[in-house]
């Protein structure tokens, strides 16, 4: 069992990592964080959860599992559209 700051470090690392990729991509405008890593509520068992709003052309909502050094991230991608509609 890993002490609680490693593992919170283990995660932001993560996700620092899968931000710096995302960013390479023109198609997508903004990344989101949810769920428990947002509210900085991170256990060995957690994931990483993240909306990745993307320009036009995409349609619907897409979802993938990923893994980036070691941590699960569940992404979904919405389309800028989908993302803005009111309700």
């Amino acid at each position: 069992m890993q002490p609680e700051e490693n593992i919170k470090n283990l995660y932001e690392e993560a996700l620092e990592s899968f931000v710096s990729k995302v960013k390479q991509d023109r198609n997508f405008i903004a990344a989101i964080l949810y769920g428990s890593l947002s509210y900085d509520e991170v256990w060995e068992k957690s994931d990483i959860d993240v909306w990745l709003i993307a320009r036009e052309g995409k349609k619907g909502e897409e979802s993938y599992c990923l893994v980036e050094n070691g941590v699960n991230i569940h992404v979904a991608i919405i389309p800028r559209s989908q993302f803005l509609a009111p309700g």
